[in-house]
């Protein structure tokens, strides 16, 4: 794929409307998204005037961390890998290195998984923090000491080399935690959102960047089991719609000079994340649904009574909704692999809609979604 078509991969694929179905482990279009990816997060960082992500004065030193996290991906033998983790400074939040983690979890050719990990320097040894949102404990950590630097500068270069194919079920995170000092992984006292389709290549490494972002706020190392379990979010922790801030941020940094081209990423936006967003797509599903199809039984007289009665009421995303159109609509945002919203069907549509009536929608979502979370 070009650098046009990747880019459109990496947005769908991040903003949660399509499976992977074009980027491949350990491929080359898979070494150029994460380049693409990494390179997107230090402009998006850099773009930022409003201290939304980090302190102003922490905004240097995560630029150098996230060049840090490009020079990993970059580096073409183990010295290199070895000399990033010498330079790390010592108990300091901003300065790390993430990288994606491909393995098997079983011996199926569709069981391939991604993680993201964290690497600290923390108490003169190395801490690597690993985040799956699959996993029960989301966020877990070990620690390796300084004297297996060489090994870890091993096998953190071999993390994205080798297909997963070629190693034993969970690859290099055996390694790792074989090399801790836990010998297991620790958990932290941290939730998030699993993963619902298949796009663990790029939302497991946005979930790493924003719990590196957080760990810049709340330090999650001594956040104590016995606290309330919290999750972490971008911007200040009492931001609110950080979440579609971030994306809109991320759209941006994306975009190229070809302004064709980014229309076609302002359509990908629009049309299929921000209309998404407008419906209900969090539903509580073990009691919404069964609430809803109880009230929706037009033949007991008693729940039809309570439907007229509660329907004014019902609420939807802060908005007044008839719960007839929750029950409508309420399935239809989950990402539905026939939906044809790859690189060229995006193209066609747009080139067979009126530009006119284009710019006009995108007026309007834009006037309805301009604003921003800083205080």
């Amino acid at each position: 794929m070009n650098d046009y078509e990747l880019r459109y991969e990496i947005l769908a694929l991040t903003l949660g409307v399509k499976d992977n179905d074009k980027i491949f482990t350990v491929s080359e279009d898979l070494k150029k998204s994460y380049l693409i990816l990494f390179s997107t997060y230090q402009k998006m960082i850099e773009q930022d005037t409003t201290a939304f992500f980090v302190d102003k004065e922490q905004k240097e030193k995560i630029i150098a961390s996230l060049k840090n996290t490009l020079d990993f991906y970059e580096a073409t033998n183990r010295e290199s890998i070895k000399q990033l983790l010498e330079k790390l400074e010592n108990n300091h939040p901003t300065s790390f290195f993430m990288l994606p983690l491909d393995y098997l979890i079983n011996d199926s050719l569709d069981a391939i998984h991604t993680s993201g990990i964290i690497v600290y320097k923390r108490d003169e040894a190395y801490t690597l923090m690993m985040i799956d949102k699959n996993r029960f404990d989301p966020v877990n950590y070990i620690t390796i000491a300084k004297d297996d630097l060489d090994s870890l500068s091993h096998y953190l270069f071999h993390s994205n080399k080798v297909h997963p194919f070629d190693k034993d079920l969970y690859g290099e995170l055996n390694e790792f935690v074989f090399l801790s000092k836990e010998k297991k992984l620790s958990p932290l006292n941290i939730k998030m959102n699993k993963q619902f389709i298949s796009n663990c290549l790029f939302s497991e490494i946005e979930a790493t960047l924003k719990t590196a972002l957080f760990n810049c706020k709340i330090n999650l190392f001594e956040h104590h089991p016995s606290q309330t379990t919290i999750s972490p979010k971008w911007g200040s922790i009492f931001s609110f719609h950080s979440t579609l801030e971030i994306r809109k941020r991320f759209l941006t940094a994306l975009k190229t000079n070809n302004t064709e081209f980014n229309k076609t990423l302002d359509y990908l936006f629009e049309t299929y994340y921000l209309n998404r967003k407008n419906y209900a797509k969090k539903i509580k599903w073990k009691r919404d649904e069964k609430f809803i199809n109880r009230l929706s039984n037009k033949n007991d007289p008693l729940s039809k009574l309570k439907y007229f009665i509660l329907k004014p009421f019902f609420q939807i995303e802060g908005q007044s909704k008839w719960i007839h159109y929750k029950i409508a609509n309420a399935k239809k945002f989950r990402a539905d692999p026939k939906t044809k919203i790859d690189f060229t069907s995006i193209q066609q549509k747009l080139e067979k809609s009126t530009r006119t009536d284009q710019i006009e929608n995108l007026t309007f979502l834009h006037s309805r979604y301009s604003f921003t979370n800083e205080r």
